[in-house]
């Protein structure tokens, strides 16, 4: 194990110098990640949300964020539904919004670690590497098998010129 993370390690020495790091690509296009495990309180809505997740990964923003909004006046505290806004405004380009989402989300269900990221993402893309580090941090403790935080940290620290810890998260 110890081998393979100094493999990836030097792997991704040797591609940053080459270029962007891949890690700091996935970092920053990929804002907020979707959820595809949503679950409504009722039947109606669990079939609206699967049409909507669907709709949703066929690029059909508007559609998808329509039905979310609609169960969202059912559900106002489902976290994955506000997770799922947060990620169609991400991808509208509207930031703002997409934290304003996710902070909401938090606020429900603070142990959301998708949540918890995903806001950290948010942060990170509008330059505010030192508030995305805690919420990343948050989410790699409450889910240890969540690999994205981690990978996200690992950016956050190599940017600060924090080998050791970059590596520690590698």
């Amino acid at each position: 194990l110890l081998l393979l993370a100094i493999a990836a390690f030097g792997i991704f020495r040797i591609l940053k110098s080459e270029g962007p790091s891949p890690v700091k690509q996935a970092v920053i296009t990929e804002s907020v990640r979707l959820s595809k495990n949503v679950f409504p309180l009722n039947n109606v809505n669990a079939l609206s949300v699967k049409l909507a997740v669907r709709l949703l990964e066929n690029k059909d923003l508007a559609t998808s964020k329509k039905i979310f909004e609609e169960v969202l006046v059912t559900e106002p505290t489902n976290a994955s539904i506000l997770n799922n806004l947060a990620f169609i405004a991400g991808e509208e380009g509207n930031l703002e919004k997409a934290a304003e989402y996710l902070r909401t989300s938090i606020q429900v269900n603070p142990d959301c670690a998708e949540c918890q990221n995903n806001l950290g993402n948010i942060f990170y893309r509008q330059g505010k590497a030192a508030a995305a580090k805690p919420l990343f941090e948050r989410a790699a403790s409450i889910d240890p098998n969540y690999f994205d935080p981690c990978l996200n940290l690992a950016v956050v620290f190599e940017e600060e010129g924090d080998w050791q810890k970059a590596f520690d998260w590698y």
